[in-house]
């Protein structure tokens, strides 16, 4: 770590953000890093490995956008976005959200549909909110979790679906739970996809 903290990001990064074809906005999102993280890095509050994963995966996508698409228009929506993930910097999918946004807020074909909610979201998300988020987008945004309870008092009423008492779980095949029985319970757990 640099003892000054003035330039708090990997070489790497500053290289592909600060490079000829993004030059202008590279220095505007390398400056909002350090402005950011440089004390939080100083008094060890964050982890400069979980930075320099955030920085070098924005300065990666980043390097790939056209530089006709390059776009600082959203230059304080950035900063909003790189504020709210220094509080959970700590976990992996939440970084590679904050990843995502960042880097489409620089790109001019995608950033128009992107607002401050966005990052409002993702900083109110649990890892295994992120988990679910997905999956779901794996098996396709149209399909949802589908959950049917019925009453049952016996397992001797099981046989007897009509019965008011019949109590069954169906859960529609979404790929995304693992089912589990304990103690004669069943129990829906979230796989990690």
């Amino acid at each position: 770590m640099n003892n000054n903290n003035n330039n708090i990001l990997p070489t790497d990064s500053i290289n592909k953000l600060f490079g000829p074809s993004c030059e202008a906005v590279g220095q505007a999102v390398g400056a909002i890093f350090n402005f950011t993280f440089s004390r939080l890095i100083k008094y060890n509050i964050i982890k400069k490995s979980e930075l320099d994963d955030l920085a070098n995966g924005v300065a990666e996508n980043a390097h790939k956008i056209p530089e006709n698409n390059l776009d600082d228009s959203k230059i304080e929506q950035i900063l909003n976005i790189i504020e709210k993930s220094k509080y959970s910097i700590s976990n992996a999918e939440l970084r590679e959200l904050y990843k995502n946004i960042i880097v489409n807020s620089l790109d001019n074909r995608k950033n128009r549909k992107i607002t401050n909610y966005f990052a409002t979201i993702i900083s109110n998300l649990s890892p295994e909110s992120v988990i679910f988020l997905n999956g779901m987008v794996k098996i396709g945004a149209g399909s949802l979790p589908i959950i049917k309870a019925n009453a049952l008092k016996e397992p001797s009423d099981i046989k007897n679906q009509f019965n008011p008492a019949y109590k069954q779980v169906t859960f529609g095949d979404t790929g995304i739970f693992n089912k589990a029985e304990k103690d004669g319970k069943v129990f829906f757990k979230l796989k990690n996809v």
